[in-house]
């Protein structure tokens, strides 16, 4: 059974807003609404990938399924995205998949491009503070309104990070720089609403 750890205290938790009212269960995968896969590359430390829906019409967003692992290799990852029943509309990552690994001599994003899988990631840049502001007015906006919701028994990682996820403190004064530990899923969410959900500019791919 897996657990929630409340280790964070609430003065510190950079989604404080984040709470049972963004919970849900059973969610039931609808092939009407466009689906996006997100990822943050990692093998010593975790990969994530993330499956996202999102009602245009409701301006809303539904996390409903995701990967998390460490020491997965870009296979054993593709293996289980196979295994996954969706159609996906769009794919979004971190943009250091750009960089040559020594395992393939090529990029993730490359690697992904490559026949059979004949994928193409969308990803762009921004600090970690815009992408944190623009999950936070999809939680809970200034009007109270709530319009990220997530599937809390098949996302189970995705929601520890979340009730853990902590600014760091210097000189007893809480800064606003995170701690990056255990946020793996929390980077591959800001991926997608940084590629889906911010207009600022102009998406790169």
């Amino acid at each position: 059974m897996f657990e929630i750890c409340w280790d964070v205290q609430g003065t510190n938790l950079v989604f404080h807003e984040f709470s049972e009212a963004n919970l849900i269960t059973n969610y039931k995968y609808n092939p009407q609404l466009p689906t996006f896969v997100s990822i943050d590359w990692g093998f010593s430390h975790a990969m994530a990938a993330l499956y996202f829906q999102y009602n245009q019409l409701t301006d809303t967003v539904y996390l409903f399924d995701e990967i998390h692992g460490s020491k997965l290799t870009l296979e054993m990852l593709w293996e289980k995205m196979k295994a996954k029943p969706y159609r996906i509309t769009d794919y979004f990552c971190d943009i250091a998949g750009l960089q040559t690994r020594e395992q393939t001599a090529i990029s993730n994003i490359q690697w992904f491009k490559q026949a059979p899988r004949n994928i193409h990631f969308k990803y762009r840049t921004s600090s970690i503070a815009h992408t944190i502001s623009l999950m936070r007015s999809y939680i809970c906006n200034m009007k109270g309104q709530r319009r990220f919701y997530v599937d809390s028994v098949a996302c189970p990682k995705f929601v520890d990070e979340m009730r853990n996820y902590s600014y760091k403190e210097r000189n007893g004064a809480i800064t606003e720089d995170t701690n990056q530990v255990m946020d793996d899923a929390i980077a591959a969410a800001r991926y997608y609403f940084l590629n889906k959900h911010d207009f600022t500019r102009n998406q790169e791919s």
